[in-house]
C-alpha cells in the first residue's frame, strides 16, 4: 500500500528530529512532526476508501482483526472537535478492549484518537489500528485483484 510507505518514510523522518535535542528544533523540525500525523491520517483514510470499494463490490472488506476499527477510528479524527455521541461511545468501546500492553488497566480516557504509538513493535494508530495489519490486507486485495485480472 503507497501510503504505508509515506507513513513510514514520516516516522524514520520523526525518529531522526527527535535525536535532537528540543531547544533546536525550530519550524522545519517541527514540520515532520506535523507530516507524521498527516500521514497517519491519510493512511486511514486510504484503508477506508479501500474498505469501502470493497464492500461497494464484494459486499465485504475482509478485513482483518484490529483493522477493522479503521472507519471508527477515522471518523474520530475526522470530526475529533464535533464528535458525536456514538462516535465518542464507539472509539471509548475500542480503547477498553484494546490490548493491555497500550491500554493499562482498561481506562478509556489513557488513549487519546491522536496517540499513535512508533516502535520497533510497529505502529498502533489511535490505539487501536495495527498498520502492519492494514498492510497485510492491503496486499491481499491486490494480489486478488492481479491474479483476476490476469486470469480473465
Amino acid at each position: 500500500m503507497f501510503q504505508a510507505g509515506r507513513l513510514h518514510d514520516a516516522e524514520d523522518a520523526a525518529a531522526a528530529t527527535s535525536r535532537r535535542r528540543p531547544q533546536q528544533f525550530g519550524e522545519p523540525e517541527r514540520a515532520v512532526f506535523h507530516r507524521l500525523d498527516a500521514e497517519a491520517y491519510f493512511m486511514l483514510l486510504a484503508a477506508r476508501q479501500l474498505q469501502r470499494v470493497l464492500r461497494g463490490l464484494h459486499g465485504d472488506d475482509r478485513l482483518p482483526g484490529d483493522a477493522a476499527h479503521v472507519r471508527v477510528l477515522r471518523d474520530v479524527l475526522e470530526h475529533l472537535d464535533n464528535l458525536s455521541a456514538g462516535t465518542e461511545a464507539a472509539y471509548n468501546r475500542l480503547v477498553v478492549e484494546a490490548p493491555w500492553e497500550v491500554n493499562p488497566g482498561g481506562i478509556a480516557s489513557s488513549v487519546h484518537p491522536r496517540s499513535h504509538f512508533w516502535g520497533p513493535d510497529g505502529t498502533l494508530l489511535g490505539g487501536v489500528v495495527r498498520v502492519a495489519d492494514v498492510e497485510q490486507w492491503a496486499g491481499e486485495v491486490y494480489a486478488e485483484q492481479l491474479a483476476a485480472e490476469r486470469a480473465g
